[in-house]
């Protein structure tokens, strides 16, 4: 893991070269910013969605069939991601914007939104790890199966500390198990 997500990178090269490949992928649906919508429907990966009404075939990880395991395995995942990753991590999150335009990486989370992005990331890089060759899930994929987790941090937790999610290897791992064993 290393570099910005193409969202976040200012570097005029970087926004030439993402252009140029962009030629080659197919058209995209009106996407927020920041979201990835590819999908390879030829990948046969049996943990894709069946498609279900309206829904294309091959939208994401079958995240609602997870369960409770999603946060245990995750929870796992985190205490083995090294510092310099899980920093890349809390910077995609946890940021505010200055009236001058330009993004601040918070020391603390301010907002329920910004665990919310946090834990979306982190499911994020936690399902890209288990299947490098499927393109990562988007963030509208996952929001809607971490809003109860994402509560419950919030609550018991808030402010998050940048220091100790990216250099304790319990902080944000107990939290997630915290949350499974409340229910």
């Amino acid at each position: 893991m290393g570099g910005m997500c193409s969202s976040c990178s200012d570097d005029p090269e970087a926004s030439q070269r993402r252009r140029a490949h962009e030629q080659f992928l197919p058209e995209k649906g009106k996407a927020q910013r920041g979201e990835t919508q590819y999908v390879d429907e030829m990948d046969e990966n049996p943990t894709i969605q069946q498609p279900a009404g309206d829904q294309p075939a091959g939208v994401g990880f079958a995240l609602e069939n997870m369960g409770d395991s999603l946060f245990e395995d995750l929870a796992r995942f985190l205490r083995t991601l090294p510092p310099k990753s899980k920093q890349h991590i809390w910077e995609h999150g946890v940021k505010v914007k200055a009236q001058d335009g330009k993004k601040t990486v918070c020391e603390t989370t301010r907002s329920k939104d910004q665990i919310n992005r946090l834990m979306c990331d982190c499911v994020i890089v936690y399902v890209k790890y288990l299947d490098r060759n499927r393109s990562p899930l988007s963030t509208k994929t996952v929001r809607p199966h971490i809003e109860h987790v994402t509560q419950h941090i919030y609550a018991k937790y808030h402010p998050l500390q940048r220091d100790r999610f990216e250099n304790d290897k319990s902080y944000f791992p107990t939290m997630l198990e915290d949350y499974v064993q409340s229910k």
